[in-house]
C-alpha cells in the first residue's frame, strides 16, 4: 500500500464512507501519516495502523477543502473509533486537531501542491474554516 521515504506515497486509494459521506484519497497522494510531535511517539507511532486511515483521510480533506474542516475532524474521529482506536486516545487526538489544525488547514491547498504536485487538480475553494 505504501512506498516509504521521509514522506509516505500511496500506491492504491484509501476511501472511507460514512453514511452519505465518502471520501475517496487517489493513488499518487504523499501524507507523512499523524503529524504528532516526537515527544508522544512512545504513546502512539504516526503510522499506527489503526490512526493510518483516519489520518490519510484528514490530511486530504485539509490539504483539498473537499469538506469544511469541522467535519474532516468529526470523520477524522470516527475513522479512528472504526479502526480499533480506543475511544479516549481518539477523543484526545480529534481534541488536539481541533485546538491546533486550523494554520493546517489554511495552508492545506500549498502542502498538496508541494508534496502532490500531480493531484492540484482536486483542490476545492473554501472559505470554511471552522
Amino acid at each position: 500500500m505504501l512506498r516509504a521515504g521521509s514522506l509516505f506515497e500511496l500506491v492504491d486509494p484509501v476511501a472511507v464512507s460514512i453514511g452519505p459521506v465518502l471520501v475517496v484519497v487517489p493513488a499518487g497522494y504523499v501524507t507523512d501519516f499523524a503529524s504528532l510531535p516526537a515527544v508522544l511517539h512512545w504513546w502512539i507511532r504516526p503510522t499506527d495502523i489503526r490512526s493510518a486511515r483516519a489520518a490519510i483521510v484528514h490530511d486530504w480533506i485539509y490539504h483539498t477543502h473537499i469538506l469544511p474542516r469541522s467535519l474532516a475532524d468529526a470523520i477524522f474521529q470516527v475513522v479512528l473509533r472504526l479502526d480499533g482506536m480506543p475511544r479516549r486516545k481518539a477523543k484526545i487526538l480529534t481534541a488536539a486537531v481541533r485546538a491546533y489544525g486550523k494554520r493546517a488547514y489554511m495552508a492545506g491547498p500549498d502542502r498538496l501542491v508541494e508534496r502532490s504536485p500531480s493531484l492540484a487538480g482536486h483542490i476545492r475553494p473554501t472559505s470554511d474554516i471552522e
